[in-house]
């Protein structure tokens, strides 16, 4: 049996193991397979197992996307993993689909798997290597975009605590037989409140520029795909 056809029936059979928060991104991430958007799908499959990397089927479904392209070692290493976590996860099918694409694997190392319900042209499959290039450039370029703003908010939030700090000095408690005062509590509160409130605001925007910086990616590296095929 192909990989192909595994997926097929794993998907027929079996609920996409995915947290609540990402199910959107692996359904889009097997719409992609099916439709041979293959490194459409990979990008966004290492996404998920960046935050999960525990998924069995986002392995699973990875190590189809490589067989494809060609990598069939880095396949067989998804394809183990996935069989090494699926006792933990309690589902024994996708156990077996990966064992079986692991035998099929070893087999012969060269098979082509063609996605399900798509019959990609030799045309589609010369333009792999190179969308696969420029995805790693562009993903990386989005990453370090990611990384600079990520140091950005740390430096403000180390400046916020800081002002914080200084702010509840003169409030802290001091002997009464010195001539000091207790503790104003409501305004300690209301300190700390205040600066709560703005580190979250700082967080919130800092996930709204990744995001927008991640949409930038994909944009980009779909206008690059459609620039291939219109060559």
């Amino acid at each position: 049996m192909r990989t192909a056809a595994l997926l097929t029936a794993w998907l027929c059979t079996c609920q996409i193991s995915v947290w609540a928060g990402e199910k959107n991104a692996m359904e889009q991430a097997v719409h992609e397979y099916n439709n041979g958007l293959f490194m459409r799908a990979r990008n966004r499959l290492e996404g998920i197992l960046k935050k999960a990397p525990q998924d069995a089927s986002a392995h699973y479904l990875l190590a189809c996307i490589l067989v494809k392209q060609k990598h069939n070692d880095l396949a067989r290493a998804h394809f183990k993993y996935c069989l090494q976590i699926c006792p933990k996860e309690k589902n024994r099918e996708l156990c077996e689909k990966a064992l079986t694409a692991i035998k099929e694997l070893d087999k012969s190392t060269t098979t082509a798997w063609p996605s399900p319900g798509v019959r990609p042209g030799p045309e589609q499959e010369d333009h792999g290597p190179a969308l696969e290039a420029e995805g790693v450039r562009l993903r990386g370029e989005a990453e370090g975009q990611i990384a600079v703003k990520k140091k950005i908010l740390s430096d403000k939030i180390a400046d916020l605590l800081e002002q914080e700090k200084q702010a509840l000095a003169p409030l802290a408690p001091v002997r009464r037989r010195h001539g000091g005062r207790y503790v104003d509590q409501e305004a300690v509160d209301s300190i700390k409140k205040d600066f709560s409130e703005r580190r979250r605001a700082l967080e919130v925007q800092f996930e709204k520029d990744a995001d927008l910086i991640r949409q930038s990616f994909e944009r980009r590296l779909k206008g690059y795909e459609e620039a291939l095929k219109a060559k």
